[in-house]
């Protein structure tokens, strides 16, 4: 498992824990990216999006 860098302030833990579970996934050299991966990839993408979408419309209010 590998650590996660960067600016994680207001990032759940269970959101870090996920990325953390994506360099476990291992990808046959054949392939580009799993189906696994690519589940994961979006499944976090959507949930770190509306995240941010909330957190840009709540500092709109002040």
């Amino acid at each position: 498992m590998s650590d996660i860098s960067g600016n994680l302030k207001g990032i759940r833990g269970s959101i870090i824990e996920e990325l953390r579970t994506l360099y476990d996934i291992r990808i046959e050299p054949s392939q580009l990216i799993s189906c696994r991966l690519a589940k994961k990839l979006a499944e976090l993408t959507n949930v770190l999006i509306e995240k941010f979408q909330y957190m840009s419309a709540v500092a709109a209010k002040f």
